[in-house]
């Protein structure tokens, strides 16, 4: 039996519908022919280097063959690099290029700078107030999601 979510709710998802036309979390990718997709992998294998294949599908929610035929595409271009790894011949470990850590030190910064600005509608006060919720919030949602599995 499905509830009807309370008016807080529908204000979330309100905020979030809202957020997520915001460029606070897509990385800026036009510029050097990436897809969002592609461009969340790096990201992905950037905060996870020396992964395999079976990692990145597992930690991104998609299926290893799907990651494969990126991966190919994104080392054919020049953003990823595959190192074998020395005990088992079958593994391959994921790295990025000079270019792809080029890269994804410009997107970090980009995104800093669009949730400096993003903040600073707010005073310092209320960005702790702010912050100091969503961290509590968040902190407890992922308390009831480890009970749950």
């Amino acid at each position: 039996m499905a509830t009807n979510p309370t008016p807080s709710a529908e204000r979330m998802l309100s905020l979030l519908r809202r957020m997520e036309k915001m460029p606070l979390r897509a990385p800026m990718v036009d510029a050097v022919d990436l897809t969002l997709p592609q461009a969340f992998l790096l990201l992905w294998v950037g905060r996870n280097p020396g992964c395999s294949v079976n990692e990145i599908a597992e930690g991104m929610d998609v299926t290893p063959p799907t990651v494969s035929v990126a991966v190919r595409k994104l080392v054919d271009d020049g953003w990823l690099r595959r190192e074998p790894d020395p005990n088992d011949r079958r593994v391959q470990h994921i790295h990025l290029t000079a270019q792809a850590d080029q890269l994804m030190g410009e997107m970090h910064a980009q995104r800093r700078k669009m949730i400096g600005q993003f903040l600073n509608g707010l005073t310092v006060d209320e960005q702790e107030q702010l912050l100091g919720l969503l961290e509590q919030a968040v902190s407890k949602f992922e308390d009831k999601l480890q009970h749950i599995n």
